[in-house]
């Protein structure tokens, strides 16, 4: 792993981070439940998690998070807007923010990191700059540096499936045995949360 893409460990304080992510009947929910894993895993290292949503916020999303026992602040602002940015902000204090939501505008990555002491964003289409971040995660296969032109010099690229975002319960799977002849007889097929009035909608068909 070169430096470039090296985040060393002893810049990783088990503190308190934000994460700011949505999730709506357009969006669905599946950016809260990779998040959630990140929440779980940086909270058993001791750390404390607080979320940052925009209204309007699935009611099974905001369900799932406050379940966790994680607290949960939910934006009047408009999205991607300048004072959700600022709001933002001001909730996370000196914490980093970890930023996942799916088509931020350039300009509001910008002034997020602006405000904030130090920003991650987690993505998974690229797409041209500027890249405003500390870290940049794409936890898909095939993921590269091309995806990231006009990324700040110095950002921390966390590229491919190495680091993906596992909750628990698929996690625990890793250790068990597996035993391969070559040939494939089940495929498992994993899709992001949809919101219920997706869900009403397909059962009145």
């Amino acid at each position: 792993m070169s430096a470039r893409t090296d985040v060393s460990q002893r810049s990783v304080r088990r503190g308190r981070i934000v994460i700011r992510t949505d999730a709506d009947p357009a969006i669905g929910i599946g950016h809260v439940g990779r998040t959630l894993a990140l929440a779980e895993a940086w909270r058993q290292l001791g750390g404390k998690v607080h979320y940052v949503a925009s209204a309007p916020l699935a009611p099974s999303a905001d369900a799932w998070i406050r379940t966790a026992g994680i607290p949960l602040d939910v934006l009047d602002t408009a999205r991607y807007s300048d004072a959700d940015a600022a709001a933002t902000a001001a909730i996370a204090g000196h914490a980093p923010v970890v930023l996942d939501a799916f088509g931020t505008p350039h300009a509001y990555r910008t002034v997020l990191r602006d405000l904030v002491p130090r920003l991650a964003i987690i993505d998974d289409m690229g797409g041209g700059g500027p890249w405003s971040a500390d870290i940049i995660l794409n936890q898909n296969y095939g993921a590269s540096p091309s995806y990231y032109p006009g990324q700040d010099p110095g950002t921390g690229l966390l590229l491919g499936p190495r680091y993906a975002l596992l909750r628990p319960e698929f996690l625990r799977w890793r250790a068990r045995p597996r035993r391969r002849d070559g040939q494939a007889r089940r495929i498992a097929v994993s899709l992001g949360g949809r919101s219920e009035e997706h869900t009403s909608e397909l059962q009145s068909h």
